[in-house]
Parts: C-alpha cells; sequence; structure tokens
C-alpha cells in the first residue's frame, strides 16, 4: 500500500510539472536591444544598430542614420526607415536575421545579417528624414 501512495505522489507530482504551455505563449527572441548586425544591403555593406528604445541606426558607405524603429516580437522582426520610405520584416535566429525588405516606390529585395559586436558605423548619426510628396 505505501508503495502505492508513493508511486501515485510522484505521478501526481510529474503531472503538475508538466503542466501544457499555454497556446499564446510565445518564447522570447534572441535579445536585439544594443546589439549591431553587418551585411549585405541593397546600397552595399550596411551596419544596423537595434537601439534599447526601439530605435534603428543604420550606416552604409559614409552615410549614418537613426530615422528608423523596430520591434522584436518572438523571433519576429520588423523594421522601418525614413518615415517608412523603406521597411523589412523578417526572423532573427542563431545570430542572423534573414527576411525580404520593400520600399516606397515598389522596390522588394531579400536581407541576411550576421551579428558583429566589432561592427561600427562610420560617423555620429543623423537623425534627419527625408519627406517624399504625396505621403
Amino acid at each position: 500500500m505505501r508503495r502505492t501512495l508513493v508511486v501515485f505522489r510522484l505521478l501526481i507530482a510529474g503531472s503538475v510539472s508538466a503542466a501544457p504551455v499555454p497556446k499564446d505563449f510565445k518564447p522570447k527572441g534572441e535579445p536585439l536591444a544594443g546589439t549591431t548586425w553587418k551585411g549585405q544591403g541593397v546600397c552595399g555593406e550596411t551596419v544596423y544598430t537595434f537601439e534599447k528604445d526601439g530605435r534603428l541606426t543604420y550606416s552604409y558607405g559614409s552615410s549614418c542614420w537613426r530615422n528608423g524603429t523596430w520591434k522584436l516580437d518572438g523571433d519576429k522582426l520588423t523594421w522601418d526607415v525614413n518615415l517608412r520610405y523603406a521597411w523589412f520584416s523578417g526572423t532573427v535566429k542563431d545570430g542572423v536575421i534573414t527576411g525580404a525588405a520593400e520600399n516606397a516606390v515598389g522596390k522588394s529585395w531579400t536581407l541576411t545579417y550576421k551579428k558583429d559586436p566589432t561592427a561600427k558605423h562610420p560617423k555620429e548619426p543623423s537623425e534627419q528624414v527625408f519627406p517624399r510628396n504625396g505621403r
């Protein structure tokens, strides 16, 4: 009887610790805030820094801008820059960002960036945006 009671308690304890995960549970994605990434962009080699306040700094060539925003939901990353002149939707996994970008004039391209803590921007970023007619 005692042995049966011990087994029964173990079964109950096991079922409590193995409770189902809620359907709406999303594991935290790879942390982006404060990280820098580098890869080939539409304008050449591009460096992105995901600021802790949700702003995005990016540079290519000798240009550097801080006029974008980003959001991470699980492993799903979205960002936009320059009053949504260009935007991106993709995933972050194992130190790699991949996805598709588009812009307001109908161009689209794929992007792949790798986490690179040694990547640097060429100068301090400008926060200037470039408004477009009719938008």
